[in-house]
């Protein structure tokens, strides 16, 4: 397929492909909830702290496990539901964003399989570390702790989720390989009249928990002296622009720089294990917290104008010693050449935001 067509099957793809929402849905389970909405987040800065407010209030939490009926196709991409009037089932929709829908300009399948029931667990998002952890991998003890028998079904993800190396690490575990794993192919369409789509909450405690104590021999003794700072390299898009002048200060203040790319999954449970401080640029890598010792102290580090509460919200679920953001200038998203999203940080707020955590 030439990169022509594939930009266009990336943009167009959200407004061509029709979504309806399912005829025939059965709800077995649902939750929903605020858990952070009366929270006051201790933070040194104020507009960091009005924006984490802002979210505690606005966001809602789910979790859910819904039955859909009809003739359907899994789309082997991205596990979306498609019926026969070729529209995508919203309930299959997990976050609606661009590079999440099939191309609408494809080749035909090469092969078909019919499964008359299956449990839907991902073709696409826990490629993130965030999402692995956070959306994805914890529908497994969502179906223990709610649903059981569905156990007893196909367990439906794409070999694009299924060859990575988080998804590979957690299968040497009983309690996850156990399930009934069909690994759909790129080339694979699967047909069938009956789907289970589940959300385990977001930041349900027990839920990190259950995923925290499958690595429990990985983990690593506290070490009081250990203050890890995770960079991201300018290649990843998020980055400090001026690095140079932030490395000298994090050296000074006792921190070990590390980067999470090119490390297996066992050596980034050990790493955030052992930590006593933890400053992480914004990114997919920090959901690694969940490794982190209940006295672990966490800086995050992000633009002016970029945000999250992600984080935060994880800090608090799992009862972390403290949590505080250090905004740096406005994320450059303009630039014409990638990497895109690079931010500056001052050198003298840095020092000092990692004097405070030290001596917190």
């Amino acid at each position: 397929m030439s990169s022509l067509v594939q930009k266009i099957n990336f943009w167009a793809a959200p407004y061509v492909w029709k979504k309806k929402p399912a005829d025939n849905l059965t709800v077995h389970w649902e939750e929903t909830g605020k858990p952070f909405f009366d929270d006051l987040p201790q933070v040194s800065e104020e507009r960091v702290q009005s924006a984490l407010i802002q979210d505690n209030k606005k966001w809602e939490h789910k979790e859910y496990i819904k039955e859909i009926n009809g003739r359907f196709k899994i789309d082997p991409k991205s596990g979306f539901v498609i019926d026969q009037d070729d529209a995508i089932i919203r309930e299959s929709i997990i976050f609606d964003h661009y590079g999440a829908y099939p191309e609408k300009l494809r080749t035909a399948p090469r092969k078909t399989t019919h499964i008359p029931r299956l449990v839907l667990y991902d073709h696409f998002w826990s490629a993130n570390y965030f999402h692995f952890y956070s959306d994805i991998f914890t529908k497994l003890h969502l179906i223990a702790q709610r649903m059981p028998a569905l156990k007893e079904l196909p367990l439906v993800v794409s070999r694009k989720i299924a060859n990575t190396k988080m998804f590979r690490f957690f299968m040497q575990f009983p309690e996850a390989a156990s399930f009934r794993w069909h690994i759909q192919e790129a080339d694979e369409l699967i047909r069938t009249e009956n789907v289970f789509l589940l959300q385990p909450m977001p930041y349900g405690k027990a839920h990190w928990n259950w995923t925290r104590t499958l690595a429990q021999d990985y983990l690593k003794p506290l070490h009081s002296g250990k203050r890890i700072f995770i960079n991201r390299p300018a290649r990843t898009g998020r980055h400090i622009a001026n690095f140079e002048n932030i490395a000298p200060v994090l050296e000074e203040q006792g921190f070990e720089v590390a980067e999470m790319e090119n490390k297996t999954v066992e050596e980034q449970i050990a790493l955030f294990s052992e930590a006593s401080s933890v400053v992480s640029i914004h990114g997919a890598a920090m959901a690694n917290m969940i490794f982190c010792h209940p006295q672990c102290r966490i800086l995050e580090v992000t633009a002016a104008d970029c945000i999250n509460s992600h984080y935060y919200w994880l800090a608090q679920s799992l009862g972390l010693a403290s949590y505080d953001c250090l905004t740096g200038g406005a994320m450059e998203i303009n630039r014409m050449l990638y990497p895109k999203g690079r931010f500056s940080l001052d050198a003298e707020k840095t020092r000092n935001y990692l004097q405070k955590l030290k001596s917190s």
